[in-house]
């Protein structure tokens, strides 16, 4: 798969995300604190 076609792709998967969060009252932002706040938890060193 070359970058266009790549990109053409994640566009899709950025598109579906954008109708999900919607359709749920979801914003990206509320996404992204999230994943971050996961990401923090499940790799912390303390």
């Amino acid at each position: 798969m070359n970058k266009s076609d790549l990109t053409e792709e994640l566009g899709d998967v950025l598109r579906n995300l954008i109708v999900i969060a919607n359709r749920y009252d979801i914003t990206l932002e509320d996404i992204l604190k999230a994943h971050k706040q996961k990401l923090e938890a499940r790799y912390s060193t303390e």
